[in-house]
Formats: C-alpha cells, structure tokens, sequence
C-alpha cells in the first residue's frame, strides 16, 4: 500500500489519516547510548494525559473531556494552554466533530474558546498576546479574535492572493499564511506557507523580514540560510519564539530547524533528515523553548509502502546542540486494523508548549493533550 493511502496535510495538521490507523508494535524504553551519550529520560508511563478521553467535543474536566484533532498550541497570559481542534477525516467519508479553539485552564477545565463557522477555512497558525487576544491565520488573511471569543476582526490580508503585497496591513496578500508568533513589543511574526516567506505586522504594516522567492523546489536540495530576502524557505508550517525574540521555524518536507535572529539572519540549526520521496517523508513539528532556553519537537517520519511511522520527542539546545531524547515509538499499521485502534504513547505529536517545568504537547491522532515534566 503506497503513501497515497496518506493524506499529508502541513500547515493545520501535519499528517492526517485517511487510511487505518497505527498499530502498536514496540515502546522502547529508556536507554543509554553509551556511544552517543545520550540518555531517554522519561518512561512512557510518565508520558501522562493532561487532557481528552475518547474522540469528540466534549469541555468540562481535563481528563473528562474530549478533543477530535488537537494540533497546534499556544500559551496564554495566565499560563492556560490554547489548542487548535481541527477535524479529523475518514476516508469513508463522516462528518467533521470539530473545528474550535479550545482552552485548557491552569485548573484543569477544558472550555471552547471559539468556534469556525462552518463556511469558514480552518485555522493555520495561532498566537495568544498578553491580554488574551488570539491572532489566528485562516485562509489568506490575518485575523484577531477578543479576549472574550465573541467578537473576530481582520488585521491583515486582503480578499486576494495575487499579487504579493507588503505595506498597509489591509492591502497586503497573502498565500497561505500559517505559524504565528508575537515578541515581547507585540510585533506579530507571521510564517506563509505559499510565498515562502517570513514577515512581521507592526503599526499595521506589513514587511519582510526574511524569504520571498517564489517557488522552491524540494529535490535541489534544502533551502539557503542568508539574511532577509536573500534566506529561503521551504513550505514553513510552524513558528515559535524565545525570551530574546529569536524564532524558529519548521515544518516543510525536512526534518530540520531553522533559526532566525532579530535581525533577520536565518541559520539551519537541527538537521534529522534532508532525504524525501513520494513514499518517505519526515518533518518535524511546531517547536517550543523552556524557561531554561532548551528548545523541544517532535520528529514524525512515515515509511508509506512499508506504513511504518516513528515519532520521537527530543531536546535540543537553542544553537541546536542535541542533548536528549525524551521519548519514542515506533507503530506499524495493518491492512486489517480497525481505523482507529486505540493506541498508547506517542501518535503523531503534533503542537508543544513548555509552561514553568513541564512540556505539554497534543498527541494529534490520539485525540488527547499529554504532558512530559522537565528538569
């Protein structure tokens, strides 16, 4: 069965499943590499559910209610974790569960923060500023939702695409807009997936900081480090920043990092992998950095004609020093398995979030928020 049986979908979900889902074959538990010496640290019994049951839509209490997709989060003000629910599709068809930003309460309630209406594209990106505004990208545009959920308003984009437009935030165009992320001024960093470019929304301008070249092609090798325009990227997916306001960048078809400075200078930092195929493909997701500057994400890899998929937690410093391996499965998926056999450990992470000493992250397919503590 080829990787077709597989829809890869970056941006909102990093891999959705429109073939059976995994099953378990193997938890490697914590070892030392004595010649890497590196260490796992966390058994899978500590990989513990923060929040979710079982599939659905459901608030209430954490460990009561239920999540349909949760992909990528975002930290509020008061330390409650925002998280995107997207839809998670059959491939016999069904009917989408949810489409709903939903809050996780530093006391452990689940609410739904705000919902998509149904005519509306998903959410591609999200960041929460310190008054509990949520910026959200959604289609071509760039949208901020009030503190309260009730009232939505656009900030950036124009009804177009074409052509690219920097300037006044309202008649800029986007294609694709996805990972967001605000400094510590409230400048908003935006990520676009379709004009592979990185640009920022400061007293309702926008401008570039690095990227823009139209097209890249993913077999001529990985995308060029540089300053400003003269950086490339390939299809970035997700955006995260640190207490000095340096970004990272991720997602694409490569297993690597990349780092941007304040002063637009983009640098590759982690590389796991710079092979694709049509049948082989490995990225890694939306990343996080603790209070400490450690910097943490998930590596997914799918083998599609073997439908071997590996996913592995990982640490690294902020200059992309590996350090540890937190955590890792392996799940061999069968013709005959039911669509959505229950599985424990990790199943395709796809958001993470480091508040005080614990990492949070959505285990996507899993329909369940878990959580690793650090340090």
């Amino acid at each position: 069965m080829k990787a077709s049986c597989l829809v890869l979908k970056l941006g909102v979900l990093l891999l959705l499943f429109v073939a059976p889902a995994c099953k378990k074959v193997e938890t490697v538990k914590p070892v030392k590499d004595s010649k890497a010496g590196i260490e796992t640290l966390v058994d899978p019994d500590q990989i513990l559910v923060h929040a979710g049951s079982t599939r659905g839509s459901v608030d209430g209490p954490a460990l009561q209610a239920r999540f349909d997709c949760p992909t990528f989060i975002s930290v509020g003000p008061d330390k409650s974790l925002y998280v995107y629910d997207a839809s998670f599709y059959l491939e016999a068809g069904g009917t989408p569960v949810n489409r709903s930003i939903r809050k996780i309460s530093c006391l452990g309630v689940v609410t739904t923060f705000y919902k998509v209406a149904g005519q509306d594209a998903d959410i591609t990106g999200m960041a929460v500023d310190k008054d509990g505004g949520v910026y959200i990208s959604q289609r071509n545009q760039i949208k901020k939702i009030s503190a309260d959920g009730q009232k939505v308003k656009v900030v950036a984009g124009s009804d177009a695409s074409y052509p690219r437009k920097y300037g006044p935030a309202l008649e800029a165009t986007f294609l694709q807009p996805t990972g967001l992320a605000l400094n510590k001024t409230g400048c908003l960093f935006i990520l676009d997936k379709g004009y592979n470019d990185l640009r920022m929304l400061s007293n309702n301008k926008i401008t570039l900081v690095a990227g823009g070249g139209d097209s890249f092609n993913q077999y001529d090798g990985l995308p060029k480090d540089g300053i400003g325009a003269n950086a490339e990227f390939d299809r970035p997916g997700f955006l995260s920043i640190d207490k000095d306001d340096n970004l990272y960048v991720t997602g694409g078809y490569y297993a690597i990092i990349r780092k941007v400075t304040p002063k637009g200078e983009v640098k590759l930092i982690v590389i796991l992998d710079s092979y694709y195929d049509s049948d082989y493909f490995t990225t890694i997701t939306q990343t996080t950095v603790d209070q400490l500057g450690n910097l943490y994400g998930c590596v997914n890899s799918a083998v599609g004609f073997k439908q071997q998929f590996y996913f592995s937690v990982n640490k690294w410093t902020t200059e992309g020093v590996y350090q540890e391996l937190l955590a890792l499965n392996y799940y061999q998926k069968e013709d005959r398995d039911d669509p959505f056999l229950p599985a424990d450990g990790l199943l395709f992470p796809t958001g993470f979030a480091a508040v005080n000493d614990t990492l949070y992250f959505s285990n996507t397919v899993e329909h369940k928020i878990r959580k690793i503590a650090l340090h």
